[in-house]
């Protein structure tokens, strides 16, 4: 390469990429140096300031102990001498470090032995040891050394020397230009300095890290404190011990260290940046001539050639660089190509339309005599093939191999990939091929399938194309996926999981697609919404697929017989949807729905049968959409399952006003519980043969604000289907044993209350702890309470059910079937249920004791009650003669408005109190 004249030498530093290279390079050589220059400015400073920290301390710690030594000495030399043994060498050695020296005699007398004597109230001499005195004069803190010498009471009393007990001497404790000072507490009691004290304190504030910053004759000083521990030896608090030293020799080190460090890092980015700078321009130039081809590419003009000379990698990267062009300019054409497949190809909804595309594509990516895609969904039991040879384009479905390993047949080919999918597929023969060429897929994680291309021979192979295929087999895959995400989310939120059929979701759709087509046709379109009433007893029975698969079976014998389409509502509910020319045919077709349902569920060996009830709606005559259609339908469906003369109920006009009314006695019931609206009756259980009243059963009522007293039949249906009526169960269990502990409490006679349980309740599988709880929280007795069953609760439930009501029984609560008889009316399962009473319906006394057969059959029923142990409350008695005979035939307890309708508390109490009079 030709060197750049000098006015271009640091032109590359006009461009981004030479700035950028060059603040990289900088950054990169810098970061180190300054992290380095940081840490030492750090870490050495911090250390230097530590070592001058602990020098100071040191001195003061050595101040300190020469202060303790220098009180040691005086003491002893007191201590051992009393004042008759004093002579002129002791005299000598003290007044070196006192001022004054008295004698404490046993009669109180005060000797002075040196200075002038002044006695002071505030010495008192010590019984024994000795102690330190610290008294304040108006210009001075005197220092006095209490030491006990001689007899008891006899002792010395020595002012000390300030200048002798803070004086260092000749010694080397401070620092060469130190200063100290001795406090005890805001006192100074020795300095070597004479700045007043509070000037002192009030330049006091942290200088440094572990140093204390003062004043000193109006220098700066760095300072430490060092603690004398004083109280335990000579009584008095402890002393602070202050070592100094002006802050510029203190500091000396640390700031001579850090002021070398900022020139040092400076020199050293300068010399980095040159040498940054002439490595970059010498790499730099020919890039710029790789940027400029590079920019020529990217304007389609694939004639420019990049010259580089040299034999290093840069001029290797040119030779690549004119390599790549050529192979870009081959295969930029077919990018674009590419580019507008995938386009297409993810906007496909069909995969035959897909499947379709993708091949035609395949055939413009690579032009070959054969061409086959081949594609296997998850779970499916079959493979799709779509194959062009010759122009003519076959697809078939293709059966999975039972043994996977066989793979595609394509013998005699030589296949470049030897990983073949598990398919078996006749290739055929073709001799002018010799090779093929896979392209393998993943779809997703349990699909695959592959491109493949036959050609005649090797030469043939173009890596660039082959390069194309396989993005696009990558691509093709996507899709697929794709696909089969969305069929799979389309089936999730329109199709049951359980059986396969259209869901409410699913329904809605059909519905107005159906309205659509009719409002183009002139037709009418009818839903027929069935409610399968027992398919709950033969999911508690037998399982709940064993349920799934009989609501399927249903489903596909309205299909069969109407054409209709079938979808499911709910466990037990299904919707057929059908279209008719006019509303007078739908009648006919409701009838062909019904004949089909009766025949499906005669073929079911089952002991207990159920009756469909059919609601049905008319498009438009009774909604002009599919959620009001449906709607209505469900309100006939309702109004069909509460008829006891009809199975099929059309929708009608009134229907909606009951609905209405119907929803707001749902909202009111909602509230009724919270606003202490329900009300509990008691109905009397009477002995049959002493006429006693020995139980009750407890009956909820509604006391409605605006309606008045509700009955039971009103609401208790709707509190039923609504989910309510395990609140209200709960209401009624607490409130009856609390009326029962309240009875109990007021010496009343134990009576027997029975609260009815729904089944409801059973299901949620809380009964037993609801038991626990109601009688704990009142505590009202368990004998004294009962829960009343039905018989289809009993009979129908689980093991878990039944294990659930043994444990109620061992808490001493008795469990009657209520309404025996109108259930199953069976006896045979009597024997295996977990019950104490038995309760006979009211319908059995139809007839008795006048009709044989009638008495005959209660006379049966209490005669196996009586094998079996039971307590048998036979309800409904209403005339004198049913009870003569229930007398005669052995009943145990009657009930009925003979004696008693149900009555509210207060009455219920009256009514306890009176007794029976049936004269």
């Amino acid at each position: 390469m030709v060197a750049p004249p000098p006015t271009e030498r640091w032109a590359f530093l006009k461009t981004r990429l030479g700035r950028r290279l060059f603040v990289a390079f900088a950054w990169a050589a810098m970061t180190p140096i300054g992290v380095l220059a940081l840490l030492s400015w750090v870490q050495v400073g911090d250390e230097l300031h530590r070592q001058s920290r602990d020098r100071l301390h040191q001195a003061a710690r050595a101040s300190g102990m020469r202060i303790i030594e220098k009180l040691n000495a005086v003491e002893a030399e007191l201590a051992d001498t009393s004042f008759e043994d004093r002579h002129p060498r002791f005299l000598d050695r003290i007044e070196k470090a006192v001022v004054r020296l008295d004698w404490w005699g046993l009669d109180g007398s005060v000797q002075s032995v040196l200075g002038v004597q002044d006695n002071d109230d505030r010495l008192k001499p010590p019984a024994a040891g000795v102690r330190l005195e610290t008294i304040e004069a108006p210009d001075r803190t005197a220092l006095w050394l209490l030491v006990a010498a001689g007899e008891a009471g006899e002792g010395w009393a020595a002012q000390l020397d300030p200048a002798a007990l803070f004086d260092h001497g000749p010694t080397n404790v401070l620092p060469v230009a130190g200063e100290f000072c001795v406090e005890a507490g805001d006192r100074r009691l020795g300095c070597s300095f004479e700045d007043p004290l509070p000037q002192v304190r009030a330049e006091l504030r942290e200088g440094a890290p572990g140093f204390e910053s003062w004043t000193v004759a109006g220098e700066p000083h760095l300072g430490v404190r060092w603690p004398l521990f004083l109280q335990a030896r000579y009584g008095v608090p402890t002393w602070t011990v202050t070592v100094s030293e002006p802050r510029a020799i203190a500091l000396a080190a640390a700031s001579t260290f850090r002021r070398l460090i900022p020139p040092t890092v400076v020199l050293a980015a300068l010399v980095l940046a040159i040498v940054t700078a002439i490595q970059i321009r010498r790499r730099l130039v020919p890039l710029e001539n790789l940027t400029e081809g590079t920019r020529r590419i990217a304007a389609g003009d694939f004639s420019f050639d990049v010259e580089i000379d040299g034999d290093d990698e840069l001029a290797e990267l040119a030779d690549a660089f004119r390599s790549m062009t050529e192979r870009v300019s081959s295969q930029f054409e077919s990018m674009e190509q590419l580019i507008e497949v995938d386009r297409q190809i993810l906007a496909s909804n069909d995969l035959d339309e897909l499947l379709e595309f993708a091949l035609e594509a395949l055939s413009s990516l690579y032009p070959a005599p054969r061409l086959a895609i081949h594609h296997h969904a998850p779970r499916a039991s079959v493979a799709s093939l779509i194959e062009r040879s010759q122009d003519r384009v076959d697809r078939r479905e293709i059966q999975l191999a039972s043994e996977p390993a066989t793979g595609l047949d394509v013998s005699p080919y030589r296949v470049l990939d030897p990983a073949l999918v598990p398919i078996e597929i006749s290739a055929g023969r073709d001799s002018t091929l010799a090779v093929a060429i896979r392209f393998p897929m993943q779809v997703g994680v349990a699909g695959y399938g592959a491109l493949w291309v036959w050609l005649s021979s090797r030469s043939e192979i173009d890596p660039g194309k082959s390069l194309l295929v396989s993005q696009f087999a990558s691509q093709l895959a996507a899709a697929l996926h794709g696909l089969s995400l969305r069929g799979e989310r389309e089936r999730l939120l329109n199709f049951d999981g359980r059986t396969g059929l259209l869901n409410a979701t699913g329904l809605r759709g059909l519905v107005r697609e159906r309205i659509a087509e009719a409002d183009e046709r002139g037709t009418v379109v009818a839903l027929a919404e069935v409610s399968l009433q027992g398919i709950d007893r033969v999911a508690r029975t037998s399982g709940r697929s064993d349920a799934d698969r009989l609501v399927r079976k249903l489903a596909e014998a309205v299909t069969r017989e109407t054409g209709a389409q079938v979808g499911r509502l709910g466990d037990d509910t299904i919707l057929a949807v059908f279209d008719t020319t006019e509303r007078t045919a739908v009648p006919a077709e409701i009838r062909i729905i019904g004949k089909a349902l009766y025949e499906a569920l005669e073929t079911e060996d089952r002991e207990h049968s159920f009756e469909p009830a059919t609601g049905v709606a008319v498009y438009p005559t009774d909604g002009d959409g599919a959620d009001a259609l449906m709607q209505k339908a469900s309100q006939a469906c309702r109004h069909a399952v509460g008829s006891a003369s009809a199975e099929v109920a059309f929708f009608s006009s009134s229907m909606q006003v009951t609905a209405q009314a119907r929803a707001q006695i749902e909202r009111d019931l909602a509230a009724a519980v919270s606003r202490e609206e329900l009300r509990l009756f008691y109905q009397p259980i009477l002995d049959a043969h002493s006429r006693e009243v020995v139980a009750a059963e407890a009956l909820v009522r509604w006391q409605h604000p605006e309606r008045g007293l509700i009955p039971p039949d009103e609401f208790i249906p709707i509190a039923e289907e609504s989910g309510l009526i395990q609140g209200i169960g709960s209401f009624v269990m607490r409130r009856a044993c609390e009326d029962l502990a309240a009875w109990s409490a007021r010496g009343l006679a134990p009576i027997h209350v029975s609260v009815n349980v729904a089944t409801a309740q059973i299901r949620a599988g809380n009964l037993l702890s609801e038991v626990q709880g109601a009688l704990s929280m009142s505590g009202a007795s368990a004998s004294s309470l009962g829960i009343e069953l039905t018989e289809s609760s009993l009979v129908a439930g689980d093991l878990a059910t039944h294990e659930m009501i043994s444990a109620v029984r061992r808490l001493g609560v008795a469990v009657s079937i209520d309404d025996f008889g109108t259930g199953y009316s069976s006896l045979s399962y009597l024997r295996r249920l977990p019950v104490d009473i038995l309760k006979l319906d009211r319908s059995f006394l139809e007839g008795v004791p006048a009709e044989v057969g009638a008495s005959a059959l209660v006379l049966s029923i209490l005669a196996m009650a009586q094998t079996l142990h039971l307590t048998v409350v036979v309800e409904g008695v209403e005339t004198y003669e049913q009870l003569e005979f229930l007398r005669g035939a052995g009943c145990d307890r009657v009930q009925g408005y003979l004696f008693a309708r149900p009555l509210a508390e207060p009455e219920f109490l009256e009514f306890l109190a009176k007794g029976v009079d049936l004269d």
